[in-house]
């Protein structure tokens, strides 16, 4: 098992005191034309972008029993997508949780598939 956590500065608010800093580190795991790769039991805590982004044409790849909670960021578009996948194929993300986020699972527009989601939780 392992933890990542990002370092943002917890004291910038916004008008609604919801915590925004975004001058912190945006994925906890950035995989790009990564092919035959697993990323899996590891627990994120205050990205702003997410846990996991898959991007850059990689393929068969597996996210499992992975959580992201508590991103810190403005709630816009473009952040808190917990578990991402762009331009990429053959990814399986499953038995993930994410809190708080505001596209939790979520593909790109140019995502070539497939692309599956089984047993995630998102609260």
């Amino acid at each position: 098992n392992m933890r990542l956590m990002s370092a943002p500065d917890e004291t910038k608010l916004n008008g609604a005191g919801l915590k925004v800093d975004e001058d912190h580190a945006k994925f906890g795991i950035k995989l790009t034309r990564v092919e035959d790769g697993w990323v899996r039991q590891v627990a994120g805590e205050k990205f702003w972008g997410g846990l996991v982004e898959v991007i850059g044409f990689s393929s068969y790849v597996t996210v499992e029993d992975c959580s992201m909670t508590n991103p810190i960021s403005h709630v816009a578009s473009g952040r808190r997508y917990a578990f991402s996948v762009d331009d990429s194929e053959f990814i399986l993300i499953q038995r993930c949780f994410s809190s708080r986020g505001r596209h939790d699972f979520v593909t790109g527009s140019r995502t070539m598939g497939p692309t599956v989601f089984v047993d995630n939780f998102s609260q």
